[in-house]
């Protein structure tokens, strides 16, 4: 059911303005903030930001009324969620949303505690007291305690084998509850005829009813509709009504109270109380570690023990003891647990108490880390029992495969939600403190919501701010936007360096540089732009590396290769050796291994230089580590070396060019006259062809590293190059005979 539809269900005022009734609500809650409810903000803060709030909220439509007059906290909690999740909101109202996130808990906490909207009995109009058709033609079951709670099948269905053995699936569970509320509906029956089959209080009445559901003409479509899903739950349901021995006990039902978790079987028609209390004790004396249902060896010794203790035989069957067995614990894996009343207690004390401070969610995996030494000695003896304990003590509560709580969205979500929650008005938190604050959520969902959450602004080592935390006016906004339509315009791209940040940096100081980028990003720019490293360009726009740091290259005299390399990191937020290099090669003179130069820095006399490469360049081509002198070379500005020569020959030489598989700082690669048209694949197979090494793997990889030709004995070319060489041997062969 969407918000405006409950809203519109619970009879509240849909006008904008406040009504007389909404009018008293507000100074209501004005007195009880005034009551010392506040620390952070002021009643007044709270109740203007309230105001403020409630015209956005009508105004994007996510409420059709004002705030004040949503008086349920039920009604109130889902808005109050869709407004966290209100980025306009976040962003262009920050201190107004840093303000609701405190007054909109207040505001919460304050329905809780008065009960604005109350139910009237006698008029059968409100939700708890009668069951109601919802828009999607869903049968609401009320609370009224003469209809089952399809929680309570949900919890009791789960610990229950199916067909194949196993348990029943959580999400199978909820799909045959589905099916039990909607399909009824459906059917093409008398209005007369109850559609609600958890109004049913025995096996027989169930069955009764469904036979009535069977005479519907279209009874086999809408079953087939729902994959089979209703007749599955009709036969749960009835498991579950079979399972309270309605004829033996009279056809009354056991129901929880005070939360307390609910037996399949009170037991009380055998045994009195007194006895009952007997055999929880023959359990928690004698079977500490767990009754096993399935052994008839554990069976003999309940007796025998029994006896013992009580002074008397049991006479009832076997069945029948098992059955109160069962009632005296909390049956987990085919074994039963006594588990005390103090230690239920102390659970849901532990979880009430963190859902006061207005927690919605608890992970069951921290929850039982964090108290599992006493969990374990009172025979919560997994984590798997506890969320079986917590579905029994909480059945009203949503509950996921990983935490339980006030809500149900996805893990995403929820860690934003809590992790703002306790976020208060601090700049930067590290994870120790976030954990500190939320005790019951594993670390590592905190590490991955700050790292995969662009919301949360990454400061330095294990620190985050948030976009809501930082200041930027809605004018530098547009200024930076302005800068950053005007440069990619122009260039494609902009650095983030580049952008005006005017004030920015000055009204952020606590702040890294990094985090004030990344932060004017998020907030300025990322809806129309994209950003990786410092290169910002348009959406969609393809972002080349190598062609910006070729202009970088232009525009500097001198640099060394970690420069080079910490630019592009600079750029990318990555290390791609070869994209650096590749740059400066084009562009600079590498004079050694560790530096460049600008053109001018460097006179090459490319007659002489080629000269002198001819003395030793005798054929088409030679390893670049063939040079082993360079006294015929003359004078450059620069000492010769392996790495000079390479440049010279890359961009400077008349007669010859250098080509390798892959840019490297190893000096590997070949001189080639520019007048041989062979590729570097085919210069190394004429080099192999004609040296004197067998035709395999491993020699021809030796024979390539060796010579200079390549960096490394394993490439993906060897098997080519051996290819082609039998190939060219062959013909040769051939041609001698």
């Amino acid at each position: 059911m969407s918000i405006v539809s409950t809203i519109q269900n619970e009879n509240i005022n849909p006008a904008g303005g406040a009504s007389s009734e909404s009018e008293t609500i507000r100074e209501c809650f004005y007195m009880w903030l005034s009551a010392g409810k506040t620390k952070k903000f002021s009643p007044n803060s709270c109740v203007s930001c309230l105001d403020s709030v409630s015209e956005y909220a009508i105004k994007k439509k996510i409420c059709i009324c004002s705030l004040w007059t949503i008086t349920q906290f039920s009604v109130f909690e889902p808005v109050y969620r869709k407004l966290l999740d209100a980025k306009l909101l976040r962003i262009t109202e920050k201190n107004t949303y840093k303000t609701f996130i405190v007054a909109g808990q207040l505001y919460a906490k304050f329905l809780k505690e008065k009960s604005w909207v109350k139910a009237d009995s006698d008029s059968g109009e409100t939700l708890n007291s009668v069951d109601k058709i919802t828009d999607e033609g869903e049968i609401a079951v009320s609370a009224h305690s003469k209809y089952i709670n399809p929680e309570n099948v949900i919890s009791w269905l789960v610990t229950q084998p199916n067909t194949n053995g196993t348990l029943y699936l959580e999400n199978v569970a909820r799909q045959y509850m589905y099916a039990l509320r909607s399909v009824p509906t459906k059917l093409q029956l008398s209005e007369l005829v109850n559609r609600n089959a958890f109004a049913c209080d025995t096996a027989s009445k169930l069955a009764e009813l469904w036979e009535t559901y069977k005479t519907a003409p279209n009874y086999k479509q809408v079953n087939s509709n729902s994959s089979g899903a209703f007749s599955a739950g009709m036969r749960c349901l009835s498991r579950y009504l079979s399972s309270f021995s309605i004829e033996t006990f009279e056809g009354r039902l056991p129901h929880a109270q005070n939360n307390e978790i609910l037996s399949p079987i009170s037991g009380q028609d055998m045994f009195g109380s007194m006895e009952i209390e007997k055999l929880t004790h023959i359990l928690t004396l004698h079977f500490a570690n767990g009754y096993r249902l399935s052994s008839p060896i554990e069976m003999m010794r309940f007796r025998s023990f029994a006896s013992k203790d009580l002074g008397e035989e049991l006479t009832c069957s076997d069945d029948a003891l098992k059955t109160y067995i069962v009632a005296c614990g909390t049956v987990y894996e085919g074994k039963v647990y006594v588990v005390s009343i103090d230690v239920k207690n102390r659970i849901r004390k532990h979880a009430e108490d963190y859902f006061a401070n207005g927690a919605q969610a608890i992970f069951f995996a921290e929850f039982y880390a964090k108290n599992g030494g006493w969990l374990f000695e009172a025979n919560i003896v997994s984590e798997k029992m506890l969320i079986a304990m917590l579905r029994k003590l909480f059945p009203k509560h949503s509950f996921t495969q990983t935490y339980f709580g006030y809500t149900d969205v996805s893990i995403f979500t929820v860690l934003e939600r809590e992790i703002l929650r306790v976020w208060s008005n601090d700049i930067m938190l590290t994870y120790d403190q976030l954990a500190e604050r939320l005790p019951y959520i594993p670390l590592g969902r905190i590490k991955s919501a700050l790292a995969q959450n662009g919301d949360f602004i990454w400061n330095s080592v294990e620190a985050f701010s948030h976009i809501s935390r930082i200041e930027i006016t809605d004018d530098e906004c547009v200024a930076i936007q302005t800068v950053a339509i005007r440069e990619c315009d122009a260039h494609a791209y902009v650095s983030i360096t580049d952008l005006p940040f005017g004030e920015i940096e000055e009204r952020n100081d606590g702040l890294s540089i990094t985090a004030l980028h990344n932060a004017v990003y998020r907030i300025c720019l990322s809806d129309k732009f994209d950003k990786k490293g410092k290169i910002v360009t348009r959406k969609g726009d393809s972002f080349n590396a190598l062609t910006i740091m070729k202009e970088y290259c232009q525009t500097i005299d001198k640099c060394s290769l970690d420069d080079l390399l910490s630019y592009e990191q600079e750029l990318t937020g990555e290390v791609h050796r070869w994209i650096p290099m590749e740059a400066g090669n084009t562009v600079l003179v590498r004079i050694d291994k560790e530096s460049y130069v600008a053109d001018r820095f460097v006179r090459f006399n490319s007659a002489l230089i080629d000269e002198a490469i001819e003395l030793v360049v005798k054929g088409t081509h030679l390893p670049l580590k063939s040079f082993t002198t360079f006294g015929a070379f003359p004078d450059c500005g620069q000492t010769w070396n392996l790495f000079l020569l390479e440049s010279y020959c890359r961009r400077f030489s008349q007669k010859f060019r250098f080509d390798s598989l892959s840019t490297n700082s190893k000096n590997v690669g070949a001189v080639i006259r520019k007048s041989c048209a062979m590729d570097y694949v085919e210069i190394m197979t004429h080099a192999v062809t004609n040296a004197d090494v067998p035709l395999i793997n491993a020699a021809v990889g030796r024979f390539l590293v060796d010579n200079g030709y390549t960096g490394r004995s394993t490439n993906a070319k060897i098997s080519e190059i051996i290819v082609k060489a039998k190939t060219i041997r062959g013909g040769l062969d051939n041609a001698r005979s």
